[in-house]
């Protein structure tokens, strides 16, 4: 399979007032009054787009006023937890249908605003913020939705938050810095991946990789500056994990050359090399 050629639009410091089809942000938002003016205006952005603007959130602190007319506003949580446990396909699945009504309605897609805290019911670990946000990621592509991702500093770990900040292709809020690494969608079947992966982030990033190899088998590592061995074992495991062939676009010389030397080639006979 081909990866998509084209110009990754990332960032951190992201003006969220700003967004285009295809983007998928994550927003660290300590005040109350910062996320309620913000949303305010990024829906109002929207109509710039003509997207049809949907707000999701606990019901327990969902807005009724301030918002530009039209907005649906719902709690997700019945759509998406099944026995207690989050399932990013029921999201997708109503995302979609949404998608559809929309695009039915006149409009050109979707904007989301997702204040994070409606999924602390069902207490979900690292692991499953990211297989959750990677999954939206790919379906905001495909879908050339726009979506918005709020996760407070009151509600969620520091490293569930910096978890949830490697994938997702903008940030804003928080410290301003890049995370570690990125993963981000490529399109539903392909992943780019960048950055740095060392001991600080290896749970992250194995994390990560199972959560892409859930919908593709394709990474392109052409920006992948530095890996450890851990990182690159862990490559093995999650992808013998998976089973079936994964490939890996366009690697530096010097990561092909560490993992020749290390041997997984031999190790990791379902993971392939590709210019």
């Amino acid at each position: 399979m081909m990866v998509t050629d084209h110009t990754e639009r990332t960032a951190a410091n992201t003006d969220l007032v700003s967004l285009e089809a295809g983007d998928h942000a994550c927003w660290v938002v300590d005040s109350p009054v910062d996320f309620a003016t913000t949303t305010t205006r990024i829906f109002a952005d929207g109509a710039r787009l003509k997207q049809k603007s949907v707000l999701l959130g606990p019901a327990r602190r969902l807005p009724t006023g301030d918002l530009p007319p039209g907005v649906i506003v719902t709690d997700p949580y019945g759509l998406s937890v099944d026995g207690g446990v989050l399932e990013p396909e029921r999201l997708v699945g109503a995302f979609e249908l949404q998608s559809d009504q929309a695009l039915q309605e006149g409009f050109a897609g979707l904007r989301v605003v997702a204040d994070v805290d409606w999924v602390l019911p069902a207490a979900p670990d690292l692991e499953r913020i990211i297989d959750f946000e990677m999954t939206i990621d790919a379906v905001v592509r495909d879908l050339k939705a726009t979506a918005v991702c709020a996760y407070r500093p009151a509600s969620f770990a520091a490293t569930t938050i910096e978890g949830a900040r490697c994938v997702h292709r903008l940030r804003a809020g928080g410290d301003g810095t890049e995370p570690p690494f990125t993963m981000t969608a490529l399109d539903s079947r392909s992943w780019r991946l960048a950055g740095e992966v060392d001991l600080a982030v290896h749970r992250t990033f194995l994390a990560a990789m199972r959560g892409g190899l859930r919908t593709g088998r394709t990474f392109d590592v052409s920006d992948l500056h530095f890996i450890d061995l851990t990182g690159m074992r862990l490559i093995g495991v999650a992808a013998l994990d998976a089973g079936g062939v994964v490939t890996l676009v366009r690697p530096t010389p010097l990561f092909r050359r560490l993992w020749d030397i290390a041997g997984f080639g031999e190790l990791c006979p379902g993971v392939v090399l590709r210019p």
